[in-house]
């Protein structure tokens, strides 16, 4: 199967895949050959594909999955490769966020930083 793999920017990533896994809205998809057409919303979430029995890993921060019977493409809101990604930099905001969290009184603050504490947290999930 094609897959590719879109931002705002421009395409990211693109391969022949063998299977992709993504977190859409209502919950975690396999997607093998000859899946059924669909579209849906994706979630701030790892997305996994795996081609030729190796398995890469992208932070996808929203956006959209579309599956034709020949191709899938990620409509990302943004993404990020494995290697864009420094871990050590997310583990410190990560600390970061959760002090600020522990701190605040707002409901909105809070709310916005657990938004970018999400993110955080797939970056470190996805990180080498």
């Amino acid at each position: 199967m094609k897959f590719s793999l879109l931002t705002p920017e421009g395409e990211l990533y693109s391969a022949d895949v063998d299977e992709v896994s993504a977190q859409g809205i209502e919950g975690e998809l396999g997607i093998l050959a000859d899946h059924i057409p669909l579209v849906t919303a994706l979630e701030v979430a790892p997305l996994k594909i795996i081609s030729n029995g190796q398995e890469t890993r992208f932070a996808v921060y929203g956006g959209m999955l579309q599956i034709t019977p020949d191709k899938i493409t990620v409509l990302a809101d943004n993404a990020e490769l494995p290697n864009q990604i420094n871990k050590q930099s997310a583990m410190s905001r990560r600390d970061q966020l959760q002090a600020q969290m522990g701190r605040s009184h707002d409901a909105e603050e809070i709310e916005s930083l657990k938004h970018e504490l999400e993110t955080v947290e797939v970056q470190i999930e996805v990180a080498p």
